[in-house]
């Protein structure tokens, strides 16, 4: 197991009121991610299960507070963003960078074991959820075939757990999913699959607008709907 690299703290920045991602904070992230993977290697059954997770809440924290570190200041804090990507990958923690979304990505690979072997248990909807946000966040708005099979698990996902507090999210991105598919369709002379994606996208903005009236979601689903409509009257 590679030790935690201490020698990070010597790259600490002055205290300013607005850090995003600071030597501490990875450094203290490395030692916690350190500890879980060594309880993976001893540990069976339910506490295997829940190092797991933790390990993908760790990494997937990592990754959020890097790229809003980067959001914030730009390069600024370069050489500590490459070595927490270096160190967490010695540690068998995949954060990479994807140039064409410009953000980095966890390939949640702490997620996707943790419902293999814990897929009835207590954190099993928020893994699912963070491999859905995940998927989706990467997608191509051109990859049909991978834009059919996500929206699959997004309606399976609903299904299974409607009440998960973030699912209004699900929901929100099984609209773009169905708006996607729309637009590939009708670009493709496909008429029945274009005016079947056509009316779900419009059910799917109206049943989050309805199910989630008080939500964020549902004023961007109102001004979505609004565009959609918009388009569908200027085409032929």
């Amino acid at each position: 197991m590679v030790p935690v690299v201490l020698a990070l703290l010597a790259m600490a920045t002055p205290v300013m009121a607005d850090v995003i991602l600071s030597a501490t904070v990875v450094n203290d992230t490395l030692k916690k991610m350190q500890r879980l993977q060594q309880a993976l290697g001893s540990q069976t059954g339910a506490a295997r299960a829940e190092a797991l997770f933790q390990l993908g809440i760790e990494a997937d924290g990592l990754t959020s507070r890097i790229n809003d570190e980067v959001a914030a200041h730009g390069s600024q804090e370069k050489p500590l963003i490459d070595l927490a990507v270096d160190r967490t990958r010695e540690l068998g923690v995949v954060i990479s960078y994807d140039a064409g979304k410009k953000k980095f990505f966890y390939d949640n690979a702490a997620f996707r074991q943790y419902l293999v072997v814990a897929s009835r248990s207590a954190h099993a909807a928020e893994a699912a959820f963070k491999l859905i946000e995940g998927d989706f966040f990467q997608s191509s708005a051109t990859d049909t075939a991978a834009i059919l099979s996500a929206a699959e698990r997004k309606r399976g996902f609903l299904r299974q757990h409607r009440a998960f507090a973030a699912a209004v999210e699900v929901h929100m991105m099984l609209s773009v999913d169905y708006r996607d598919l729309y637009h590939h369709y009708h670009s493709a002379g496909d008429a029945a699959n274009r005016d079947r994606y056509r009316d779900l996208t419009r059910q799917q903005l109206r049943l989050l607008m309805k199910s989630f009236p008080d939500s964020e979601q549902a004023e961007i689903a109102r001004r979505m709907l609004e565009r959609f409509d918009q388009q569908l009257r200027g085409s032929p």
